[in-house]
């Protein structure tokens, strides 16, 4: 199971250290860890909750590639099974939402640390979906559908979740990432 209290403790403290880099996102109008993305990646630290985390991230992108690849005529695309990975963390505060944005890579996804009670909501191209999110649930999805986060409201504590861009091939500004091997 995930530390999940270890995980938060361990972005909260080390916000403040990103957030000396310079912010790379244009598009992305937040000066927040988000904003930053390119500039690190969340797995690179050697810290052993996060390790356990990878791991989740891992089986969920080896489960979703081989139902892919067991649908080529419904999917209707090649997988290439040349990935790698980037990952980062969001943190918000009372009153903020992660803003409408979309992920340009193969795969995209998140576990909720400490956002009960907040939705993520997608645009599916036939209406919006609200997906409530639960503290160590992952959800992965294809790339191309607009997403955003509902506000969050704790005064006290910040709403934290891991993110990752799954890519395949040679994937330039992508930032720090690292190749994930397929069974």
């Amino acid at each position: 199971s995930l530390d999940l209290e270890n995980i938060h403790k361990f972005i909260c403290d080390l916000e403040p250290k990103i957030m000396e880099m310079e912010p790379t996102q244009t598009i992305y109008q937040q000066d927040d860890m988000t904003s930053r993305w390119t500039e690190w990646n969340l797995f690179l630290f050697k810290e052993k909750a996060l390790h356990d985390l990878f791991k989740v991230f891992y089986r969920g992108i080896c489960d979703i590639i081989n139902y892919l690849e067991s649908q080529p005529k419904r999917i209707g695309m090649k997988i290439d099974r040349n990935l790698s990975i980037g990952a980062w963390a969001n943190l918000t505060r009372a009153g903020e939402i992660i803003p409408r944005h979309v992920h340009n890579f193969f795969l995209n996804g998140h576990i909720a640390i400490n956002a009960n009670n907040t939705y993520t909501i997608y645009d599916f191209n036939k209406g919006e979906v609200s997906i409530p999110n639960k503290n160590g649930q992952l959800i992965l999805t294809l790339t191309g559908f607009c997403h955003w986060t509902s506000p969050w409201k704790d005064e006290n504590n910040p709403r934290t979740s891991v993110a990752v861009d799954v890519l395949g091939g040679q994937t330039p500004n992508a930032g720090p990432v690292f190749p994930i091997f397929l069974p």
